[in-house]
C-alpha cells in the first residue's frame, strides 16, 4: 500500500499566483537523491541534491530574481522545500514544473507528493541564502 502525504506550510494567494507563473516559465524536470537538508523555520528550509537527471543544467536567478525556488549547477541542486522533517538523507526526489508537484520516493516507494510553490515569506528566504552551497 502506498501513502501519499501532502505537507508544507499552506500558501497564500499571491504566493500561489507567483508560483503558478514562475514554474510554468521554469519547465524544470529533475530527479536526484536527497545529501543534506537544513530546516530553517516551520519545518521549511533547504534540501541539497546529487542529480542524477535534468533537463536543466545551469540555474540561478538569486541575482535577478526576489523569489526563486532552486539552484542547479554541476550536478547539485539547492531546493527550498517545505515538509522537510519527513524527508530522509538518501530519499529519491522527482521535480515536476509541467505537473507541479514534488515527489519523495523512499526504497523505491512513493512516500511523500506535494505541489510546488515557491515560498515568499521574507523570515525563511533571508536564512536560506545564507545555507547555500552553490
Amino acid at each position: 500500500m502506498t501513502y501519499i502525504y501532502f505537507f508544507g506550510i499552506r500558501p497564500d494567494i499571491q504566493e500561489k499566483e507567483y508560483s503558478d507563473i514562475y514554474f510554468q516559465n521554469l519547465n524544470l524536470r529533475l530527479s536526484g537523491i536527497v545529501e543534506e537538508k537544513q530546516i530553517v523555520t516551520n519545518d521549511a528550509g533547504m534540501i541539497y541534491i546529487n542529480v542524477l537527471k535534468s533537463n536543466i543544467h545551469s540555474y540561478d536567478i538569486r541575482n535577478s530574481g526576489k523569489y526563486y525556488y532552486c539552484v542547479i549547477k554541476d550536478n547539485k541542486a539547492e531546493i527550498i522545500e517545505g515538509g522537510l522533517s519527513s524527508i530522509e538523507i538518501g530519499d529519491s526526489i522527482i521535480i515536476d514544473s509541467y505537473s507541479k508537484s514534488f515527489s519523495v520516493y523512499r526504497n523505491g516507494k512513493l512516500v511523500e507528493e506535494s505541489a510546488l510553490y515557491v515560498r515568499t515569506a521574507g523570515s525563511l528566504l533571508n536564512k536560506v541564502e545564507k545555507l547555500h552551497h552553490l
